[in-house]
């Protein structure tokens, strides 16, 4: 039912950037019509469960149009999937362009966003990275939604050397697994922790051969950084291989629906499987009241804990702003205004955003220990 609607949302508002571009208009000019955002989305490929960034998206905007819009236009979609291939990411981003869209929600594939942010780097619109990779050189026109790689390293690295001496790391053989190779070793070292890092093919169905060699080396945990559903077959071969150590995700595996398929057994009392999730899932550990008001507005809306959803609703309260701050509704102005101290809190962005830091994150509230409790839900550690 959720992908029906997606793609009903999507057709609709691509039927609608064609219908301007054919008239030789700018989606942005007529003022006194919808405000298109164009969404780049992950919805099928080898990441899918980024795609639902677009439900949240979607819930966004409902909020939004309900409360009198952005400048008083109703907002709309255009959803387009780019099956996680970043060159086909950079072909919709040059469509959108092409037909007048100043502001583009996603990817949230990191390969994604680095093929991103060149190509924005040349149009005449504005790009919001929701992956938490580092952002591409050229980043004049591209801003980054949630906690930056290096500061969720840090965070990991901090609750992982609680578990022991020794933990094997998983990363695939992919950009993301080359930052992982770069920051982690070291971040480690300032824990007295040694890192046994196992790369893995991005397409693996299966990563119990590398579960296995990682385990024979004496690890007492177990970090999962691939955001694919091969993680979770990962998580049960593990136990099956009888490791009863903790087992730490990803924080883009960070839904109830994952925790519910990831019901903790007696391995470990208090919980196995671990990870360090925004304030979403305990809103008491947040002190920051704005940051607490984000979260409840999206509890009342959305329902579903989920950081994914949360980084798409995130960043169309941030395109929001932006236009509302911004003198005038090109890519120019929307840049100008992103970069001149933007300061945003939400549930999974929060910071100050200027011409040097475009992602401005300091992770404050975004990394939450939290385990799989019995009733199949993340619940604080």
């Amino acid at each position: 039912m959720r992908t029906s609607r997606t793609l009903a949302t999507g057709a609709a508002a691509l039927a609608l950037s064609l219908m301007a571009t054919a008239c030789g208009g700018s989606t942005d000019a007529a003022e006194d019509g919808p405000l298109v955002l164009g969404v780049i989305a992950e919805q099928t490929g080898p990441v899918p469960v980024l795609g639902l960034v677009v439900n949240g998206m979607e819930a966004a905007v409902d909020d939004v149009n309900k409360n009198g819009g952005i400048n008083g236009r109703q907002v709309q979609l255009d959803v387009r999937d780019s099956a996680g291939d970043p060159a086909k990411a950079v072909g919709i981003l040059r469509a959108f362009d092409e037909s007048g869209i100043s502001m583009v929600l996603g990817g949230a594939f990191g390969a994604s966003c680095a093929a991103e942010g060149p190509a924005a780097e040349r149009l005449d619109l504005v790009a919001l990275c929701l992956s938490t990779d580092p952002l591409p050189d050229e980043t004049s026109r591209m801003f980054g939604v949630g906690s930056p790689y290096d500061v969720t390293v840090q965070a990991y690295s901090e609750e992982l050397s609680k578990y022991g001496n020794r933990i094997g790391v998983f990363a695939e053989k992919a950009q993301s697994g080359d930052d992982i190779d770069r920051l982690v070793p070291p971040a480690f070292a300032e824990k007295g922790v040694d890192a046994v890092i196992e790369r893995t093919d991005p397409e693996a169905t299966s990563y119990k051969a590398s579960i296995q060699r990682v385990i024979a080396q004496g690890v007492d945990a177990l970090w999962f950084t691939q955001c694919t559903p091969t993680v979770l077959a990962g998580v049960a071969d593990a136990k099956a291989l009888g490791f009863t150590g903790n087992i730490m995700l990803m924080n883009c595996l960070s839904s109830d629906d994952i925790a519910a398929g990831l019901v903790n057994d007696a391995a470990k009392p208090g919980g196995q499987i671990v990870n360090l999730l925004p304030s979403l899932f305990d809103p008491k550990s947040s002190a920051n009241p704005q940051q607490r008001a984000a979260v409840d507005e999206y509890l009342k809306v959305v329902g579903t804990r989920d950081a994914v959803l949360a980084a798409g609703w995130d960043s169309v309260w941030i395109a929001k702003q932006a236009y509302e701050a911004a003198d005038g509704t090109g890519g120019d102005n929307l840049q100008a205004a992103l970069q001149n101290n933007f300061t945003f809190e939400g549930v999974w962005q929060r910071g100050v955003w200027t011409e040097d830091d475009h992602r401005g994150n300091d992770g404050v509230g975004m990394h939450v220990p939290v385990v799989v409790g019995s009733d199949g839900t993340w619940q604080p550690k």
